[in-house]
């Protein structure tokens, strides 16, 4: 009896001492980790190796294990909601990563330049991935999204290894520079994608074959330069549903596609090759930048399908004449600034607005033919333009912007129609030769512009005696 209570007291401390070291390991264990209140591992302080994040944590927080160069592996549990920005950034030996169902999010820079990242496995719950999120992980060469993802940060693979990735249907948005840069061979659009960023895909020199499931309403500056697609394409227009997106090649004298009904912005920008344009009937849109400084393109013939021609389409250009086609009604800003070629240009009754700055320094210029119609002249849309001698303002005209005839030096003469109603501040300023202003009948607002030593300029720029 004695032996057998002995037997149960030596039983009973062995247990006890057992349950003592097993609590002093667990503590050690998630000592590792810094937990708040909330279940959110704002912090590591492990020496790195394979490491298990404990059941119960909700939520990686911002940089938690940020710059850990000795972090190998990670295995984040279920329950984890989102991974916060910085959370593994620059961790340079971690080669895995598995994220679970559980996570929705995934933050800006999350991996960021985790230069050995080969092997990243994501769980089917995740909708958003941050911008920059693996940026730089040079041996990321494959990765599947799961279908649930519907953003993706600007940037996110910018300089990764990534040579295969598939995009999800209710993806809605590639954005900027978000594969630029990568390994991809191939890459497949899904319809559900509305537009496709700067650059998004630039630089990506082994890219071969992409395809569009739909066609995206927008498409970024240089979104594919400098891929094998584009340097392979079976013309010098790069057509995508219609809109054209790039260009490539020698162009001289060419004569648009019959295809295509939008030009893209920056299609043909900075191209010295192109030396005149031939737009065909179809096509209702330029896109900003189209043409800008394009230096040599000396003609362009539009199409009556126009309707809208974007802010700086022929900046700079070698125009000597322009007429814009009989249906346009959106003429954006600086559209022709800086042509110092273009001597003549003629504005359809259809457009009822001269944007900011539209004709600006162009000093060739000696005529503009104005239709009634016109409402309104913006900011500086004559500004610089010294060969003028005459102009003729329509009726109808209401709205005069301000300096919209400064340093117009030739200018002589020049009657404001009844219809004005407003005119901008120094609107002919340092036209030094004009003589003879008739102002409106209708005119009930002249503004004022601050300028240092002049504290009311006037239309001429000189405060009224």
């Amino acid at each position: 009896m004695k032996r057998s209570a002995k037997f149960t007291a030596v039983l009973l401390a062995f247990t006890i001492l057992i349950s003592i070291f097993s609590n002093v390991a667990a503590y050690a264990a998630t000592g590792d980790f810094q937990i708040d209140s909330n279940g959110v591992l704002t912090k590591y302080n492990g020496s790195g190796g394979d490491v298990v994040i404990p059941d119960g944590v909700t939520a990686i927080g911002n940089g938690a294990f940020a710059n850990k160069i000795d972090l190998i592996s990670v295995i984040i549990p279920d329950g984890v909601t989102s991974i916060g920005d910085d959370a593994f950034s620059s961790d340079y030996s971690l080669t895995s990563a598995t994220i679970p169902d559980s996570v929705t999010s995934i933050g800006k820079e999350a991996f960021q330049s985790c230069i050995s990242l080969s092997s990243v496995t994501l769980g089917n719950g995740i909708t958003s991935i941050g911008f920059d999120a693996f940026k730089g992980c040079s041996k990321l060469n494959r990765l599947t999204l799961p279908d649930s993802v519907t953003k993706i940060g600007g940037e996110a693979f910018d300089w990764s290894g990534l040579a295969s990735i598939n995009l999800p249907e209710g993806l809605t948005e590639i954005r900027s520079r978000t594969f630029r840069n990568t390994k991809l061979t191939s890459i497949r659009i899904p319809k559900s994608v509305t537009a496709i960023g700067d650059n998004a895909f630039s630089d990506c020199s082994s890219l071969e074959n992409v395809t569009f499931a739909g066609t995206p309403e927008t498409f970024g500056t240089d979104a594919f330069e400098r891929t094998a697609w584009v340097q392979n394409y079976p013309s010098n227009f790069i057509v995508v549903g219609g809109i054209l997106i790039a260009t490539r090649g020698g162009l001289g004298n060419a004569t648009i596609p019959e295809t295509v009904r939008k030009i893209n912005q920056n299609a043909f920008s900075g191209n010295l090759s192109l030396t005149g344009i031939t737009i065909p009937e179809g096509v209702t849109e330029i896109g900003d930048n189209a043409f800008e400084y394009d230096t040599n393109l000396a003609s362009v013939s539009l199409p009556d399908s126009m309707i809208k021609i974007g802010s700086n389409a022929f900046k700079e250009t070698g125009l000597t004449s322009v007429t814009l086609p009989s249906h346009l009604v959106s003429l954006g800003g600086s559209v022709f600034s800086n042509c110092a070629s273009l001597k003549s240009a003629s504005i359809p009754a259809s457009l009822q607005q001269l944007g900011d700055s539209t004709f600006y320094q162009c000093t060739s210029l000696e005529n503009v033919q104005l239709t009634k119609g016109l409402k309104g002249i913006g900011s500086y849309a004559f500004g610089n333009c010294s060969s003028f001698k005459s102009f003729t303002l329509p009726d109808g005209l209401q709205t005069i912007g301000d300096r919209a005839f400064s340093y117009c030096n030739s200018l002589t003469k020049i009657t404001l129609p009844d219809s004005v109603t407003s005119l901008g501040g120094s609107a002919f300023q340092g036209s030094s030769n004009l003589n003879n202003v008739t102002l409106s009948s209708g005119l009930t607002s002249i503004n004022t512009l601050q300028s240092a030593g002049n504290r009311r300029p006037g239309i001429c720029g000189r405060a009224p005696r």
